[in-house]
Parts: structure tokens; sequence; C-alpha cells
């Protein structure tokens, strides 16, 4: 119906209208991009409203639980799931807690009801999910014992600039014990009609095989350290917001080396010192 014809009963209330804008303003304050709701217990018996008497759940609240998961609770003849509260768990965006989901914060809200069964008492847990997400990904690979190792270098070169994520080559035995290559390519597959296209094109393969894989990559941060050789930029891997792994831009050394005539891995080991001074610093 047109929006000036719709009445609120109920949820026209100050106190309701209180309870849906501080609710969205904490979900809007923490930064929160989705829940994750458990069943929710109805309650049971009967619940009084403007209109009379209602079973547990109310009309509304019913009709919202088609969104939600519900379970009744036959042990506490109350009201323990409102329109108010189903509305806002409904209409939030969702999202499957993952493995890599790390509890940062934690509420505990008591209502004065005395409950029979359990306490009164509704918990919110606040978790961070880390950008160390389990990626669903795929790997191209193919046996080739009659390409030339120059052709196949060649091809590991272009693989990169068509999305592939890693390419790797590995020595083996072929039929009648020719010498060969296993190449694997590691990809989206977004990104694997190019991809089959390329190696058919550049390789002498007549077959590729394709499998599902999933792959789990640290959070990565680039810092820019100075050196007593000049600014390296370091790649650190981080694990659950903590770092875990180092690692010196190889381009960087390279130029640094060029430039003041030192060894690469002794531009590597400067830039290991400051990060290793900079740690030190920060703790």
């Amino acid at each position: 119906m047109p929006a000036n014809e719709v009445h609120f009963h109920e949820v026209g209330a100050v106190d309701s209208i209180i309870d849906i804008v501080g609710s969205c303003l904490a979900f809007h304050l923490l930064g929160i991009d989705a829940i994750s709701v458990s069943a929710l217990p109805t309650g049971s018996g009967q619940v009084k409203c403007r209109h009379g008497i209602y079973p547990i759940p109310a009309p509304a609240t019913a009709e919202i639980l088609l969104e939600l998961k519900s379970m009744p609770c036959d042990d506490e003849p109350f009201e323990l799931v409102t329109p108010t509260g189903a509305a806002l768990l409904a209409t939030w965006p969702k999202a499957e807690l993952g493995s890599n989901a790390q509890l940062a914060g934690t509420a505990n809200s008591f209502g004065q009801h005395k409950l029979k069964t359990r306490p009164n008492l509704l918990r919110a847990l606040l978790y961070k999910t880390c950008t160390t997400e389990v990626a669903e990904i795929i790997v191209l690979e193919t046996n080739i014992d009659d390409c030339s190792p120059e052709l196949l270098g060649n091809l590991c070169q272009k693989l990169p600039e068509k999305g592939a994520l890693d390419v790797w080559t590995t020595a083996a035995n072929m039929k009648k014990q020719r010498s060969g290559y296993v190449l694997s390519v590691l990809l989206k597959n977004s990104d694997k009609t190019e991809i089959l296209k390329l190696i058919f094109s550049e390789t002498t393969t007549f077959g590729i095989r394709e499998y599902p894989v999933k792959r789990h990559c640290l959070e990565r941060q680039i810092e820019n350290l100075e050196t007593i050789y000049g600014i390296v930029r370091v790649k650190i891997g981080k694990w659950h917001g903590k770092p875990v792994s180092y690692s010196p831009e190889f381009e960087d050394c390279r130029h640094l080396s060029e430039s003041t005539g030192m060894p690469i891995k002794t531009i590597q080991q400067e830039a290991l010192f400051a990060i290793n001074k900079l740690n030190l610093e920060s703790n």
C-alpha cells in the first residue's frame, strides 16, 4: 500500500523506534558487514497485543521468521522473539562464520523478566574476518615431452599476464622413459578460457587436466623500510592480524645492488635487520 496509508501499531511506539534506531546505529558504528544468527527460540504461550491475544510467535514475528532459523521453546511460556528483533535480524546482511573468523569482542545484555530454564540473556559476539580467506581456485596441468625448454620458458613468462596466480614445472619421466615436464598453472576459474587457449597455442600438448583446489593466503601489507643502502619495500604476511612472514622486494634489492655494488643478499639482510628493529621498537 502507499507509504502514507501504512499504520504502525506496536512498532510505532517510542521504545520500538529507539530499539530500531539504536540497533542500526550500533551496527553502523561497529562497522559490521554482516551477521550470523543461530536458531532463535521463539518461546510459547500467548502474547497480548493492541488487537487482542495472539499465540506465540505473534503473526508479524512468524512472518518475519520465514527468513530466519527458529525453534519452538515449550519450556518458556513467554515471547522470546519480538517482531522488532526479528525484523532487525532478518533485514541485516547475513554471512556464515568461516574458519578464519577471530573473536574480537563480546557483549551480554540481561532482561529483568525471570525465565524458567535459562538466563534472560542476549549475547552478541563480534568477529573479525582476516583476509586469509580460503579461495576456491583451480589447477590446470599437462604433461609435455616434445616441446623445447625455450618455448616452455616463454610460456611461463606469458601465463601471469593472462591471470595465472602461479606457474611451475616439474621434471618427469614420460612414456618410454622420455624426459619431460609437468606444467601446472594455478588460476581463477574466470581466467580459464584465456589460459587454456594460451597453453594449447604455445605448447605441443593435446590435453590439459583440471581440478579444483583451495588456497589459504596471508593478509599482505607493504612497508617501505630505510636501510643503510636505501629504501626497500618489504612484503609482510599476517595471520589473524599478526605478522608471521617477511619478504624484501627482490627488484628493490637488485636495483640497490647495482647502484651500490653490494651483493643482493647483503641488501636483503639489511632489509630484514630493519624489520627486526621496527618490531623491537613497536613492542
